[in-house]
């Protein structure tokens, strides 16, 4: 399984803080960081976000289920985001144990093995996927809220959300 060096590099330097006892759904552990680096990568990019490599690879507790923090209008509306990335994106998953930590949105992307790219699918608000039927998924058999790939909310409606955003963080 192919990813270009940045993502390796950081991928590679998370896993090696982080407890991977947390069941996942592949047999590697490092193909789980490095997917999550991909997508979190893209992510950052496309929106024009800072993607601060030591805050995503110096914590051994893992990041508690937020990738990114934004502020939104004048307000300064806290929204955290949360990026998951998977081989085969058929449904956004949450785990059980989880739905009531974390960011409040949720993004799925898919990895395409052939173009070594993560690719945007769609994304859910946390307070929705607490609704969601429960279905185990994975060899571990977790448990998870999960939801169609076709019924997830368009990238239109995350790029109006995130347009609202101003770059100062409050004080």
């Amino acid at each position: 399984m192919s990813f270009d060096r940045r993502t390796i590099e950081i991928a590679d330097a998370r896993g090696a803080t982080h407890d991977d006892s947390d069941p996942t759904y592949y047999n590697d552990p490092k193909i789980v960081n490095r997917l999550g680096v991909a997508g979190e990568l893209e992510f950052a990019d496309f929106f024009g976000l800072d993607y601060d490599v030591a805050e995503h690879t110096q914590h051994p507790e893992g990041d508690g289920g937020i990738d990114f923090t934004v502020y939104l209008t004048k307000h300064r509306y806290r929204l955290t985001i949360d990026v998951k990335t998977a081989l085969k994106p058929y449904y956004l998953l949450l785990k059980e144990q989880q739905i009531g930590r974390g960011a409040q949105v949720l993004v799925l992307y898919g990895y395409d093995l052939k173009s070594e790219a993560a690719y945007f699918v769609g994304w859910e608000w946390r307070r929705e996927m607490a609704t969601m039927p429960v279905r185990t998924f994975g060899r571990h058999k977790q448990r998870n809220f999960y939801r169609a790939r076709a019924e997830l909310r368009p990238l239109a409606e995350l790029c109006a959300l995130m347009a609202l955003r101003v770059d100062a963080r409050p004080k």
